[in-house]
């Protein structure tokens, strides 16, 4: 177990910071805190510190004067800056000083709850700080967590090539701790004269090899990863797959995401699983699944079914099934053993339904089903978190924000924010960008609405704004995602 010291002099960073962060989780036993560095130096000569996460900017003494002088009193003290400000300068100088990490203001207790893992792992590890500072700024431009400027920045000080004209990522699950050093070092080594590679972990511990460079043949890679595994013995115990080639640094995180997407429904399903059939217009599916009234709900099926193909069939309509269960698994991402366990259970059922009633009275059962499953989910949740889940899906198109529900409910938005991704795995703002992204994707489909008025009916405050969370979540402007999906052509982007 570790102590950890919380400098800042905003008593609101203090406050979201030890309340929201399950500490006790991440084997922390003890958090002090310091509104200022003089103050936090006194703490520190007075015990054993395993970690400060201080701001820079503080008056008297600032962060960085604060972790000049633990290096003298402390050097054993790992160190997290906080700055309310986007200034590389302070990131150069915290890194000269060793510092673990630099995170930027207004601060996400996700990042500083990942990154404060990774930093306890290190000190276990005995690692250097100057490593996790490099492992941290991969894995923000995998997820898509640093920006252009940052990125571009960070990548001169570690050698990372972001003027590349294709990249991707290959995710790698299932790795042991004692192979993974091994593997990746081999891996540099095959392909370091041919491609751009750099590795990491992700927050659920899976390799990431981030690779770039010209005329990509993922095939190729793949097959050389896979006879790499052979030949260090690990091929039965390990999955590797690799996302789509991106044409853009930034774009990196769409192929995280389609390898993790793959890497999932393999492994929730079987280890020789192609994979789910693509579910038609699957927004349309959340839709069924929020919809509180069985009756709405039943009606909503029946016109859902009634654009669905006839062209499936019997092995068909199990990955058609799998693909449902996938959209509830997007919302209960920890439900994964029970889901298995009921798509186990169910499968053969809709085998018996489509030879005796046929494809549709199928259809509506895998539905049903689904449905089903998803609350069954819901039900755990406690009631203020199933409260402010029927909230969204009611009110999503409306501007409503969690300091508005809470101010109606009268909750602490700080309680809420926590026990919402404790339960619910998602902060309460992102869920309601998701929903509000997925009604926007249903609302593409009519050509007679322009892309002002679909961010207006999605519930996005300008049009500009929802077109940067769009892009964030798709990978594409919404024109030309209805152009390409929907085919519906306008004179607007």
């Amino acid at each position: 177990m570790y102590t950890i010291l919380l400098v800042d002099d905003e008593r609101s960073v203090i406050d979201a910071l030890t309340m929201q962060i399950d500490w006790k989780n991440l084997g922390v036993d003890t958090v002090l805190t310091a509104s200022n560095g003089q103050e936090a130096l006194d703490y520190a000569r007075s015990r054993p510190i395993a970690l400060v996460v201080a701001d820079i900017r503080m008056p008297g003494m600032d962060g960085l004067t604060l972790v000049r002088h633990l290096r003298q009193y402390s050097p054993e003290t790992h160190c997290i800056l906080l700055s309310a400000y986007d200034e590389f300068a302070y990131a150069r100088e915290a890194m000269a000083l060793g510092v673990e990490n630099y995170l930027l203001k207004p601060l996400s207790l996700e990042e500083v709850e990942q990154t404060v893992k990774r930093a306890l792992q290190n000190i276990y590890a005995n690692r250097s700080g100057s490593y996790l500072a490099y492992a941290n700024t991969l894995l923000r431009w995998v997820t898509g967590a640093i920006s252009r400027e940052e990125l571009a920045d960070r990548s001169i000080h570690f050698g990372i090539n972001l003027y590349l004209p294709e990249y991707a990522v290959a995710c790698i699950s299932k790795l042991k701790p004692a192979h993974i050093s091994n593997y990746l070092e081999r891996c540099h080594e095959i392909f370091a004269k041919e491609i751009s590679i750099y590795h990491c972990r992700d927050e659920m511990n899976r390799a990431l090899l981030l690779m770039g460079g010209s005329c990509l043949v993922l095939n190729e890679i793949h097959d050389k990863l896979v006879l790499l595994a052979e030949q260090e013995s690990i091929l039965d115990c390990i999955k590797i797959v690799i996302g789509k080639v991106v044409a853009d640094a930034m774009e990196l995180p769409q192929s995280y995401l389609e390898a993790c997407s793959a890497l999932e429904t393999d492994m929730l399903f079987a280890a020789d699983s192609n994979g789910a059939k693509a579910l038609p217009q699957s927004e349309d599916i959340q839709l069924i699944l929020h919809e509180r009234n069985s009756q709405m709900a039943e009606q909503q099926i029946q016109k859902y079914i009634s654009t669905i193909s006839e062209s499936y069939d019997q092995k068909d309509i199990i990955q058609y099934f799998q693909a449902c269960i996938h959209t509830v698994l997007l919302e209960y991402p920890n439900a994964k053993e029970d889901i298995k366990n009921q798509f186990v259970q169910r499968q053969k059922e809709f085998e018996s339904i489509i030879a005796r009633y046929g494809l549709r009275a199928a259809l509506k059962e895998v539905l049903l089903c689904t449905r089903k499953l998803y609350f069954m989910q819901f039900d755990k949740l406690s009631p203020i978190v199933q409260l402010a889940l029927c909230y969204i899906w009611n009110n999503f198109n409306d501007g409503i924000s969690i300091r508005e529900f809470c101010n109606r409910k009268r909750i602490n938005p700080a309680y809420l924010g926590h026990l919402f991704k404790c339960e619910f795995g998602v902060f309460f703002n992102e869920y309601l960008l998701y929903i509000r992204i997925s009604y926007a994707t249903i609302l593409l489909r009519d050509p007679n609405l322009r892309i002002a008025d679909i961010a207006e009916h999605a519930g996005f405050a300008s049009t500009s704004y929802f077109i940067k969370c769009f892009k964030n979540s798709k990978g594409i402007s919404p024109a030309r995602y209805r152009v390409e999906y929907y085919h519906v052509f306008l004179n607007e982007d």
